[in-house]
């Protein structure tokens, strides 16, 4: 059995007269699983019981039947993913395929920024193999209303400022890159965000306040265009396609569209040219976002840092030893005269 082109587990089919199964059950690891769409492959390999060195011949034919109504059961599991991560996005259109309505913010009417809207739409329906959930747009300087998550489509001339007050740029509007300067304001420190995960289930990246000002003088992007995602100040994330030039995110976004280029799909930051220029990176604020149980979360915070084991294993020994002064000083005023065995 192979998921994802990994090999997941082996049934050994060594009954000489045949073999039945019924009820059998194989677990697959979920690290094998990914985001979207997954393949699960069953490979036969039927080895006759006589053979000769050259050529093995089967005396009988030989069959390997899977049953109509063998099914496959994924049990609970916490449903959780950091975000913003375009991996997501590309795989499994994550998260504007599951929402409740999908949110559409077109910066112009222009035909050129409609069809990249609409070409990019195509492409998440496709990648989610069904239809998308109702489309609510809005054109202009006003955002749509009753939407949680958001996709914008458009220059950054044509929407109002504050859109971009979270977003991965600098105050020219020019986009961040790994080891540029960070956003003037610095984000809660991170064992205050964690344990607020932990305890809450809220994202881990709190929202920061917006800087005082943020100009988007062009041109920053040239002849590229750009892929972004960020979380807002209430937590919703943000889609942008953009461009310096409407036409110049016309001619883009089919390049985007391809496989070659869809498939490299990761981090918060996707900048291209064509199928040979692409440029990915990761420079924004991470969050998390779904529910999952107390012990999830932890198992995820020591997962992500290791570090942190170390200092669970320091609790445990500090409750351990507290417990024990605990027990000896109970006994020596209740009980003083009784003798432990052995002493």
């Amino acid at each position: 059995m192979v998921v994802n082109g990994r090999f997941a587990h082996a049934v050994p089919l060594d009954g000489r007269d045949g073999t039945r199964y019924e009820g059998y059950e194989v677990r697959i690891p979920v690290v094998l699983l990914q985001p979207g769409h997954n393949r699960l492959e069953l490979n036969a390999h039927l080895i006759p019981a006589e053979g000769g060195q050259c050529v093995e011949q089967a005396i009988e034919p030989m069959r390997l039947t899977v049953r109509a109504d063998s099914t496959i059961e994924l049990p609970p599991h916490a449903q959780v993913a950091a975000v913003p991560d375009l991996r997501l996005l590309g795989r499994g259109a994550y998260p504007y395929a599951s929402a409740r309505s999908l949110g559409l913010w077109l910066g112009g009417s222009d035909p050129e920024t409609l069809g990249a809207a609409w070409t990019l739409l195509a492409r998440l329906a496709q990648t989610r193999a069904a239809t998308l959930p109702p489309l609510r747009v809005s054109i202009g300087g006003t955002r749509p209303e009753g939407t949680e998550d958001l996709i914008l489509v458009g220059t950054p001339r044509q929407f109002p400022p504050e859109t971009f007050a979270h977003a991965p740029l600098d105050a020219s509007g020019r986009i961040l890159q790994s080891g540029s300067e960070p956003l003037a304001e610095t984000p809660p420190p991170a064992w205050r965000r964690w344990l607020s995960w932990l305890a809450r289930g809220t994202p881990a990246a709190a929202a920061r306040p917006a800087p005082v000002s943020v100009t988007l003088d062009g041109p920053a992007l040239g002849r590229q265009a750009a892929l972004l995602q960020w979380l807002d100040g209430q937590g919703r994330l943000l889609t942008w396609l953009a461009a310096d030039d409407p036409a110049v995110l016309q001619a883009r976004v089919p390049t985007l569209v391809e496989p070659a280029v869809w498939g490299r799909l990761e981090g918060d930051l996707m900048l291209w040219r064509d199928a040979d220029t692409v440029y990915t990176d990761r420079v924004g604020e991470t969050g998390m976002r779904g529910s999952a149980g107390w012990s999830m979360r932890m198992s995820y915070l020591l997962s992500q840092r290791p570090v942190y084991w170390a200092g669970a294993g320091l609790v445990i020994l500090l409750l351990a030893w507290s417990t024990r002064a605990l027990l000896l000083r109970f006994k020596a005023r209740r009980h003083p005269g009784v003798r432990e065995e052995g002493v």
